[in-house]
């Protein structure tokens, strides 16, 4: 967790990020600076403007990535629609190894285990229905269409 602290007429700003939103934080230093005329004429805009920004980069930032957890030996979303361009990344939330192998072998980790806490992502470029299953584990079927 980053916390970035900043000082202004109204007093401290102070806002949490999650260490995956990291990147953010140059952005944030940046749009102090940018911004530092407006927080000392006027007090409640500032705040509220870098705010704004901050939320809007990172919902920028997650635009176009459709996540899916496994846990409990499942795919939190076994079935997925998403447009052709879009990234799916697969988080192993287990306690034990799993794998992501398409059953047409477009798309997967193949040989490599996904460790406990390890992501996959895969970005689907054609459209098509894409089949897909853990090698350790039959039941646990995905499938994944892009339109």
């Amino acid at each position: 967790m980053y916390i970035l602290r900043e000082a202004s007429r109204a007093g401290p700003i102070t806002i949490a990020l999650a260490r995956e939103s990291a990147p953010l934080f140059a952005a944030w230093r940046c749009l102090v600076s940018q911004v530092d005329l407006m927080l000392r004429t006027s007090t409640s805009l500032g705040p509220i403007l870098c705010l704004l920004v901050l939320l809007g980069a990172d919902a920028a930032k997650d635009s176009g990535v459709k996540k899916i957890e496994i846990k409990d030996k499942k795919y939190s979303t076994p079935k997925l629609t998403i447009k052709a361009g879009e990234t799916v990344v697969w988080t192993n939330r287990d306690d034990s190894d799993h794998s992501i192998v398409a059953d047409d072998g477009s798309f997967g980790t193949k040989d490599d285990d996904l460790n406990p806490g390890e992501s996959y992502k895969f970005t689907f470029k054609k459209k098509g229905k894409y089949k897909y299953h853990c090698k350790y584990h039959p039941r646990e079927k995905g499938e994944i269409t892009v339109e």
